[in-house]
């Protein structure tokens, strides 16, 4: 080493385990974000959340998270995300600028974009929640769904290979209800 307890190759820069160390290749890029990633895991441990290898692990973002949490290997959050309490994360879920609520299971291989997924809702196996989907209380998406500007109310299930995205034709207008029947003249 260039200097004992810094980089290799560090001239003048800071211990290793500092955020301020200097990284002068890829390898001592690597070494830095895996510290980092360590360093995420063991607050997310700390706040109550269990992860199956903290090493397979990576918050990219802010993360919120309640008691008895799950978080199974090669998860990824992105952005800011919130975990209600007792959340279970299948293998490889990718959960990005997302609230997924109490009691709620994500299972393997899923992908959750800016969507709202509601309490005791089943997510998964292989599910794709778009932005601006919103999954209210006991819902459950199974395989291969796919889920886009759409909201599922409390109940609903899609169990697998379905498409459900908000018709071109719906309009999303805050300006004026539609008239009713009665107002309306042929």
């Amino acid at each position: 080493m260039a200097v004992e307890g810094r980089l290799p190759g560090a001239r003048g820069g800071r211990p290793h385990r500092d955020r301020g160390a200097r990284v002068n290749d890829k390898v001592q890029l690597a070494e830095l974000e895996a510290a980092y990633r360590r360093q995420r895991a063991t607050t997310l441990m700390v706040e109550g959340a269990t992860l199956a290898d903290p090493a397979r692990f990576d918050a990219r973002g802010p993360v919120t998270v309640g008691r008895d949490v799950f978080i199974d290997v090669n998860v990824v959050l992105e952005g800011t995300v919130k975990l209600g309490h007792r959340v279970r994360l299948g293998p490889n879920v990718l959960i990005r600028d997302s609230e997924i609520g109490d009691d709620a299971e994500i299972h393997a291989n899923s992908v959750i974009d800016r969507a709202v997924v509601g309490r005791a809702v089943i997510v998964g196996p292989f599910a794709r929640l778009r932005p601006d989907a919103k999954l209210h209380e006991d819902v459950h998406v199974g395989n291969f769904v796919e889920v886009k500007k759409s909201e599922l109310r409390r109940g609903a299930k899609a169990n697998h290979l379905t498409y459900l995205a908000t018709p071109p034709w719906v309009r999303r207008s805050t300006s004026a209800p539609a008239p009713s029947p009665a107002t309306t003249t042929a």
